[in-house]
């Protein structure tokens, strides 16, 4: 993280005013689960700068929005998932502009196992594993090794899902205007490719538009799929919907 930014500056003092924020409101006799914030403050900045990595004014919105709603006692997705989805983002977008090392691959396999014991935890891990598979297919070079861990990941997340007994018995319950509203984000998502992105990777090389689009996708139908086995819980994804509509706000169309 480059300190000589300004905007990461902002997005570290925003995490600490989010840590002060909660540790205030624990002495005010707030529930534990604020103490959570700062990290759901970071990560969907993180998240933010993978999708839409030519804007820092998005980020910081989306940063400071997943503080409040945490902070506000709402219900939200578990910050292990919620890293993996960023994980999963930058995978796809392939941020780092370097092919993964086997040691990658396998700790991002492990983690995609790890997240899967809750319902919003298996969908991000899964979605994890299959941006494991469609990184190493958009390569150019696609090897065994990719597509194995790919698959190693979605079925290690699946069987720690199995295991957990996440799946749902019965149908979880639904609200019907918000999945609505979900499920149309992500098709938007999916028909609006983003402008020629002129951020540069880690390697100094400029994003892939391609691989930009996938991300969005990616994260907009883990986003729909975490909402629809949430069921009543949905709005808990509420964050990760308005970076995914921040990023969207000029897209252009196709």
């Amino acid at each position: 993280m480059d300190l000589a930014l300004a905007s990461n500056r902002l997005a570290l003092g925003l995490t600490g005013l989010a840590l002060a924020a909660a540790v205030a409101a624990l002495a005010a006799g707030s529930g534990a689960d604020v103490i959570w914030a700062p990290a759901h403050t970071f990560l969907m900045w993180a998240l933010s700068r993978e999708i839409d990595p030519d804007r820092d004014w998005t980020a910081l919105i989306a940063a400071f929005a997943a503080g409040v709603w945490v902070l506000l006692g709402l219900d939200v997705v578990g910050a292990p998932a919620l890293a993996a989805i960023m994980l999963a983002a930058r995978v796809a977008t392939n941020t780092t502009g370097r092919r993964p090392l086997v040691s990658d691959l396998i700790g991002l396999g492990a983690f995609a196992v790890a997240v899967s014991f809750t319902p919003a935890g298996w969908v991000a891990g899964f979605g994890l594993a299959v941006s494991l598979y469609a990184d190493d297919r958009m390569s150019g070079e696609p090897t065994l090794t990719g597509a194995l861990a790919g698959a190693g990941a979605a079925l290690g997340a699946s069987g720690a899902a199995a295991l957990g007994r996440v799946f749902p018995q019965a149908a979880p319950g639904a609200r019907p205007f918000f999945m609505i509203a979900v499920g149309a984000l992500a098709l938007l998502s999916v028909v609006r490719p983003p402008p020629p992105p002129v951020a540069l990777v880690d390697s100094g090389v400029p994003v892939t538009r391609s691989r930009l689009h996938a991300a969005r996708v990616l994260v907009g139908v883990l986003v729909f799929a975490a909402a629809l086995v949430s069921g009543r819980g949905a709005l808990a994804v509420g964050p990760v919907a308005l970076t995914l509509a921040l990023s969207l706000a000029t897209a252009e169309k196709s």
